[in-house]
């Protein structure tokens, strides 16, 4: 793994730039002591604004906000996610608090996907955890596993398909990463869905996920994001 090259020494101050318009980080009004802190945390980290709003009184803002911090909390009676609900409402980056601990993250895990978008995913990582070391994770299938397994295929031929998997999908995440710059950075791969590879991310880390466009298919069928936001350990960042 390595360790991001940025450092708070570069956050802009603002008191020093009145050109720069201040960066707000919005935290609901039912946060929690966890909640507020971490959220003091990154705003104090980038000079930012800190405001307690409600999510209809944030859209009053000149600007989107850089950030709004929430509770693991479920906002309707379909069991939507607080999260889900206000990145879907202001279009930032969400971060939810799940863990007491306010010590600076230590390790960002990126949820990597060839649909991904890799941009944002790294800004919004770099505001939350700028020092953190950074991992991308993949989860892949190995499709035909199932069906090799019934028809009593031997161990050998298991562990090659599951292989040979696994090589084309890191083939295909690094062709997507790369066309980012990020040839270089860390990808690990696991087997199995990835609501579930996602879920088994530990307390303590910084979990990264694009969350997809379409809303038709979450409401029909939820999305990754959201099945993160409710199984997950980690404290999970919604771009």
């Amino acid at each position: 793994m390595t360790t991001t090259t940025s450092s708070l020494a570069s956050t802009p101050r603002y008191a020093e730039r009145p050109d720069l318009a201040r960066p707000h980080v919005i935290v609901l009004p039912s946060a929690s002591k966890a909640e507020l802190a971490r959220a003091r945390q990154i705003a104090d980290d980038h000079d930012a604004v800190l405001k307690v709003a409600r999510l209809d009184r944030s859209l009053a803002l000149d600007e989107t906000p850089a950030l709004v911090v929430t509770a693991p909390t479920n906002e309707t009676s379909f069991g939507r996610p607080l999260a889900e609900r206000a990145h879907t409402r202001l279009g930032c980056p969400v971060l939810q608090v799940r863990s007491a601990e306010v010590e600076r993250y230590e390790e960002v895990v990126l949820a990597a996907d060839v649909n991904s978008d890799f941009g944002p995913m790294l800004a919004a990582a770099e505001f939350v955890a700028p020092l953190a070391r950074r991992v991308f994770l993949h989860a892949y299938d190995s499709p035909r596993e199932p069906s090799l397994i019934l028809n009593g295929a031997p161990p050998s031929m298991l562990i090659h398909h599951r292989r040979e998997s696994a090589r084309l999908a890191r083939a295909r995440v690094r062709s997507a990463m790369e066309r980012w710059g990020l040839g270089r950075e860390p990808l690990r791969l696991d087997c199995g869905a990835a609501r579930f590879v996602l879920a088994r991310v530990p307390r303590g880390v910084l979990l990264v996920i694009h969350q997809g466009r379409s809303r038709l298919k979450h409401a029909l069928f939820g999305s990754v994001a959201r099945w993160a936001l409710k199984e997950s350990k980690a404290d999970v960042l919604v771009v």
